[in-house]
């Protein structure tokens, strides 16, 4: 018995319009107790996809379709925050620190270098579940207009350097340019 169909039987119960007695009616209250019930799952499952923090995938995947064609596939945790942060940027986020935090927005995890070639240069650590060409593109649409911007999506991190277990002078040895590096 659903919680729906207990409701009824008690409201109907003491009204006296209904004594438990008829079958037919049992039957129908039964039935239109399932059906409230389904009714009452759908409703709880829209309401907590009313908001970001509780939306599940589907529902994430609606509030990213208002930012970008295809959804993030990262995951629900990443995907909330690129969604919080898209929501929160304002005219007066222009400061580096807010176009870092911006970043998380377009799904790059990064830094941002000032004054390079007179401009700015974002240093992507990571992309969150999108191509490069989107984040990229997602990011250019709140940098700032009038600077040339400039995105390296390398694998030239320290981190990375440490992994290939080379000395420098190991490196050095090779005589790769910069350009044959970042294509390793």
């Amino acid at each position: 018995m659903t919680d729906a169909e207990k409701r009824m039987r008690r409201i109907l119960t003491q009204t006296g319009l209904y004594s438990g007695e008829d079958k037919i009616f049992s039957a129908e209250v039964a039935a239109y107790g399932v059906g409230f019930d389904i009714f009452a799952k759908e409703l709880e499952r829209l309401r907590r996809n009313l908001f970001v923090q509780t939306a599940d995938a589907q529902g994430l995947a609606r509030f990213e379709g208002l930012f970008r064609i295809r959804p993030s596939s990262d995951s629900a945790e990443n995907r909330r925050a690129m969604l919080l942060r898209r929501g929160g940027i304002t005219p007066a986020d222009h400061t580096k620190a807010a176009l870092e935090e911006q970043l998380l927005a377009a799904g790059i995890r990064g830094g941002i270098v000032e004054n390079y070639e007179g401009g700015l240069l974002v240093n992507v650590q990571e992309v969150l579940g999108i191509s490069e060409t989107t984040a990229e593109s997602e990011a250019r649409t709140f940098m700032p207009a009038h600077l040339p911007c400039a995105f390296d999506f390398g694998s030239n991190t320290w981190d990375a350097a440490d992994e290939a277990g080379l000395t420098f002078d190991e490196m050095d040895a090779k005589n790769y340019t910069w350009a044959q590096i970042d294509s390793l």
